[in-house]
């Protein structure tokens, strides 16, 4: 990672390099049918501006349309760019929106600077923050970009400014942006907790009196010149089936009229918990867990104020190294509502993860390490020695290859045999291969060393888990090959270079810690999406065909092998040129066996080559298993030193 002091390393610029890839990736992805809700702040800046309409216009903009839940701060700044045309404008805004995302990550590692130094001396802070952006950026230009909320961009901005504020222990800027997040979006009048940071009575005081100074000024005035703005106050939306409020016993077809002053009170005590609990890194985000648990389940951007959050305390908060809360939020609350189930999962799954944040207010406290004007302190970490194991993957033979060509294959025709074949179709296959691939992930993570039936079946599970992501993104979200490809080429470099700047090796020789094992099987996730998605691109977009696709694969392959053995390349950087190729190989070579002869196929359907591919690579794993000739020596400790100290 970077160091953000202003010196940088080879690997550092690798890593922000990278990550820049991987933002502009997501920019690009979110901006091809975006602004989902700009026609909104359309219709409420030209309201606003129109000031000769004593009945819909100027400050009666909020009587006559309660449904413009957006705050005076957002409307103005969207009437400053309409100069630009509703158009222009609305690219000013998803560009200005992507950038306050880069701001609220530095503010972040700002302030993990100041209330966290023990983070600073070995570089752990800036990989918890590029840890934690990985998750955050997807689910950030959703808002940002998919849907340009302004207002929530704004008020998160702010808040994320004022937490920086309150840290360097200045009162009126810290009051003044935390009234203007509630201008920009009334939701974040909880996050006026934050106040207490201060710590003295005089500065809190100062600091609350400068909020309901900005809040006022910006809202008064359509009060006194409209009393009818309370409407705003009062205006529901729909209760969908896929909402925590219906977990909870809330079945109205419409949100209740108490919903939205239950979710400011229950924020605002969450917040306070935290503050008292001495967890002042998790007052954002159990303040917008109230928000969220008593979401209606219509808006999918409101997760990105769970992500701001999360990314807040796996960063100056959690005692473990990698993203936990803000990965899970970006999975479990964001990335899950495009993976359908049955509607109440959606909500279950909100309410858990929400449950577990206020878990957060119960686990003991361990240090202070905030300065004296936070009250109780957030926990230290607590550092134990890395939990050694023997290697967990095989030695690299030629049956390691002949495997991984026969699980690649598998994938392809097996992921189409449960598609279409079975009658499953691609949404409950998903489901179902993503329930049987964390089952053997757990199964493989839990044993201390290699166990080669473990291993190869969560290959083979991925396998068909990474065409299907590719296929989901194609064929449900019709984002195009090219795209794909280019995203997924992206997250593998920006995950190599985690694993990098983490472990100072990529050598699969080394997974001897759960930390490099959790590396390797999302590096392993990202070749097999890649592998398809560009051999799909090669075979069908530009019309090659399968199998000139796959003997291109293989010479490429081979030429990557002359090259190792001539001393050319590298044994790390070959071996994983190779393994991502072989998937484009492999899915080559399974489109051919299994698709019609019209389409370029041998036509012999998905069934017989599963099957028989399957079987093989069962006989070869038993063999294996009988033989151990590929269970690796321990060379750990020769080949890259495990780190001394690592985080629970």
């Amino acid at each position: 990672m970077v160091s953000m002091t202003g010196v940088t390393t080879r690997h550092g610029r690798a890593a922000a390099a990278a990550l820049t890839g991987w933002f502009v990736a997501w920019f690009v992805i979110m901006a091809w049918n975006g602004g989902g809700s700009w026609h909104f702040f359309v219709q409420g800046a030209q309201a606003l501006a129109d000031t000769d309409d004593a009945i819909r216009g100027g400050l009666h903009t909020y009587a006559a349309a309660p449904i413009l839940q957006i705050g005076p701060v957002a409307l103005l700044a969207s009437l400053a760019a309409m100069p630009a045309g509703a158009v222009g404008a609305l690219a000013i805004w998803q560009v200005l929106g992507a950038v306050a995302g880069v701001v609220v990550l530095w503010q972040i590692r700002q302030i993990g600077a100041t209330a966290r130094p023990d983070l600073l001396h070995d570089g752990r802070l800036d990989r918890r923050v590029a840890a934690a952006a990985v998750f955050f950026v997807p689910v950030w230009l959703f808002l940002a970009v998919g849907v340009t909320h302004v207002d929530d961009v704004l008020a998160l901005l702010f808040t994320v400014l004022a937490l920086r504020a309150a840290v360097a222990g200045r009162p009126v800027l810290t009051g003044a942006l935390l009234g203007l997040a509630v201008d920009a979006k009334p939701w974040a009048l909880p996050f006026g907790c934050l106040l207490l940071l201060l710590g003295g009575r005089r500065a809190v005081l100062s600091g609350a009196a400068t909020m309901a100074a900005v809040i006022a000024a910006a809202w008064l005035p359509f009060f006194l010149a409209d009393p009818a703005t309370s409407n705003a106050l009062h205006f529901t939306i729909a209760n969908t089936e896929l909402s925590a409020l219906r977990v909870l016993g809330v079945h109205d077809p419409r949100t209740p009229p108490w919903d939205r002053p239950a979710q400011a009170v229950l924020g605002t005590v969450m917040a306070l918990l935290a503050w008292r609990r001495g967890r002042w890194a998790a007052m954002v985000l159990l303040a917008v867990g109230a928000r969220v648990v008593l979401d209606p389940g219509t808006n999918k951007y409101y997760v990105a104020g769970v992500v701001v959050g999360a990314a807040l305390w796996d960063v100056l908060g959690s005692r473990a190294e990698l993203p936990w809360w803000t990965t899970t939020a970006c999975l479990g609350l964001f990335t899950a509502r495009w993976v359908p189930m049955p509607d109440t999962a959606h909500g279950w799954l909100t309410l858990l993860y929400v449950l577990a944040c206020a878990a957060l207010l119960f686990t003991p406290v361990r240090a202070t390490v905030f300065s004296d004007r936070s009250g109780p302190g957030c926990e230290a970490t607590d550092m134990r020695i890395a939990r050694r194991l023997a290697n967990k993957v095989p030695e690299v033979t030629v049956y390691f290859w002949i495997i991984k060509v026969l699980a690649t294959t598998v994938g392809e025709t097996a992921a189409d045999l449960l598609n279409m074949n079975l009658g499953l179709g691609l949404t409950w296959t998903t489901v179902v291969v993503a329930v049987l691939t964390a089952g053997a992930l757990t199964l493989q993570f839990r044993s201390g060393r290699y166990v080669p039936w473990r291993y190869w079946l969560v290959v083979i599970l991925i396998s068909v888990a990474g065409t299907l992501v590719t296929d989901n993104l194609v064929d449900n979200f019709g984002v195009p090959l090219e795209v794909t490809t280019a995203v997924f080429a992206v997250a593998l470099a920006v995950t190599f270079a985690l694993w990098y700047r983490s472990e100072r090796t990529l050598s699969i020789h080394t997974i001897t810690t759960t930390r490099r094992e959790s590396f390797y099987w999302a590096a392993i996730l990202f070749t097999f999406a890649l592998g398809t998605a560009a051999g799909d691109l090669l075979a069908e977009r530009i019309n090659l065909g399968y199998l000139p696709s796959a003997a291109i694969f293989a010479a490429v392959i081979a030429v990557i092998a002359i090259a190792f053995r001539a001393g050319v390349l590298g044994a790390v950087f070959a071996f994983w040129a190779a393994y991502v190729l072989t998937r484009p190989l492999g899915a080559s070579l399974g489109d051919w066996l299994s698709q019609s002869r019209d389409n370029g196929g041998l036509g012999l359907g998905t069934v017989g080559p599963s099957v028989v591919f399957l079987l093989a690579s069962v006989a070869l794993v038993a063999y294996l298993t009988r033989t151990r000739v590929d269970v690796a020596e321990d060379r750990s400790a020769v080949l890259a030193p495990v780190n001394a100290r690592t985080y629970r």
